[in-house]
């Protein structure tokens, strides 16, 4: 299968019906969740769970 993810044509073999090949899954997946500000802390984390502020 030819993955759909960025950069130069290349195949990868596909499980189910997945699209892009792992690298560039994770690359999808690891700027989706990036925040705007860049990464957070595990210290400022800590301190927003212990807060409260998210789960």
């Amino acid at each position: 299968m030819i993955c759909e993810g960025p950069g130069r044509e290349h195949t990868f073999r596909q499980v189910a019906d997945e699209t892009r090949c792992g690298p560039c899954r994770r690359e999808q997946a690891r700027t989706r969740t990036e925040p705007v500000g860049g990464p957070v802390s595990w210290r400022d984390h800590f301190d927003k769970v212990a807060q409260g502020l998210i789960t």
